[in-house]
């Protein structure tokens, strides 16, 4: 008997909790956070000498997120180049999305003449340091192509 008035205590108690919870997590009762008063270039340009001031200091996920915005072109001129340097920097730096991004831009030739030797390298590199969406590509690329003398063939 006291085994079944704990098990219909133990459902109510979980009903409740869940109720509670879709009660608090609903739009009715969501807190908004107050919106950044400035928008356009202002903020942009505060992220680009941030990032710029960061990355000259040494912190490579800094150098990442500035190489993210010359990559995009999204909030300032798009420039494969300057992104290839900076995720080379980065990735140098033991950054793995910096070695990631550089595989990538190996493997669609952005900024870069297309080499899949590279990309394979730079996608093993970023894999060993743990990122896991290119230790996918390593395996993708190295199923696709076989090995030559002079490097990765179709």
């Amino acid at each position: 008997m006291q085994i079944i008035y704990m098990l219909k205590l133990s459902i109510k108690v979980t009903i409740f909790t869940i109720l509670l919870s879709t009660l608090l997590t609903s739009s009715v009762f969501a807190v908004q956070l107050p919106r950044p008063k400035e928008y356009g270039d202002k903020v942009y340009e505060n992220n680009y000498a941030n990032y710029l001031r960061n990355c000259k200091a040494g912190y490579s996920h800094q150098c990442m997120a500035l190489g993210s915005l010359y990559y995009s072109g999204m909030e300032i001129g798009q420039d494969f180049g300057k992104a290839l340097s900076l995720f080379n920097l980065s990735c140098g730096a033991g950054n793995s999305n910096g070695c990631y991004m550089v595989g990538r831009m190996y493997k669609y030739g952005q900024g870069v003449e297309r080499n899949m030797t590279n990309a394979v390298r730079m996608f093993n590199r970023s894999c060993m340091l743990g990122r896991q969406v290119a230790c996918d590509e390593y395996l993708h690329l190295r199923s696709q192509y076989a090995r030559d003398k002079n490097g990765l063939v179709k």
